[in-house]
């Protein structure tokens, strides 16, 4: 188990700047999941499904991410006990990932925003035209 939290920490570590390494990360971090339930650890259980979350938050699947997000806390929010470490770690990384996602939210609506005023300001410098393309599949039945 200690093999697959540090290979799935450097891969989930390269993640953020690589898609494949968070599909890597994701993938040993499901093998985590399925050793947990083999063993029946409740806590390993709640990491593993958390590193799915952020491997999914790496690659772009900020929506099932969040899903994940809040299954994981309401399933662990009555359990825990503030006297527990285990229990308060899996409370801090779930707030910590959450607070992650929001950034990614953000900076995604700011790109989408800043991406939709370069294009009305680029079609706002050209004169308006309408483009009347030809039927290309004639062109290419005659090819």
């Amino acid at each position: 188990m200690v093999w697959f939290c540090t290979l799935g920490g450097g891969f989930s570590s390269l993640g953020d700047n690589c898609a494949g390494a968070a599909e890597v990360a994701g993938k040993i971090s499901l093998m985590q999941l399925r050793l947990a339930l083999e063993i029946g650890s409740p806590v390993i259980q709640a990491k593993a499904k958390l590193w799915f979350a952020q491997s999914l938050l790496q690659r772009g699947f900020l929506r099932t991410s969040a899903r994940l997000l809040r299954l994981v806390y309401r399933e662990w929010k009555p359990r825990m006990s503030k006297d527990t470490p285990a229990d308060r770690r899996i409370d801090l990384m779930a707030v910590g990932l959450w607070e992650r996602l929001r950034h990614s939210w953000r900076c995604r609506k700011r790109h989408a925003v800043v991406s939709l005023q370069n294009d009305v300001q680029y079609v706002d410098r050209r004169p308006k035209r309408r483009y009347r393309f030809p039927d290309l599949s004639a062109l290419l039945n005659s090819l």
